[in-house]
């Protein structure tokens, strides 16, 4: 059984199952789903699979000019690939998410991860 992130959208169970070894977990082209959240936002918003409101940007100078048009806090701006876990930051202020986008998208605090963010509306309630 193969769990982690990682190894699932780097094709661990595809290279299992083809040298013969019966392996559960999604294959890499399934794994996606977990490892973009481009990839994933653009999926429900396909499917009309309710999701928060959002943007992708692939610059820090466009994320924050989106952010400052809004106005809006909090607001969630999400790392597109795998982070650990700890691709996601929440800030409550203009000032904090000048900060975050920078260290994701300059800094590159998450890696290639930061290369894409995804800016989504903040959501409350079950």
């Amino acid at each position: 059984m193969v769990a982690p992130d990682d190894p699932l959208v780097a094709g661990m169970v595809d290279a299992l199952n083809e040298a013969g070894f019966a392996t559960f977990g999604p294959r890499a082209n399934a794994a996606i789903i977990e490892g973009s959240k481009v990839f994933s936002k653009n999926l429900m918003l396909k499917y009309n699979i309710p999701t928060a409101e959002y943007k992708v940007f692939d610059n820090a100078e466009d994320v924050i000019e989106y952010i400052k048009e809004k106005n809006e806090f909090p607001t969630v701006i999400k790392a597109d690939g795998l982070a650990l876990g700890k691709g996601v930051i929440i800030p409550e202020n203009l000032e904090d998410a000048i900060s975050g986008v920078k260290e994701i998208m300059e800094d590159k605090i998450f890696g290639a991860s930061g290369n894409n963010d995804v800016v989504e509306e903040f959501l409350t309630g079950p």
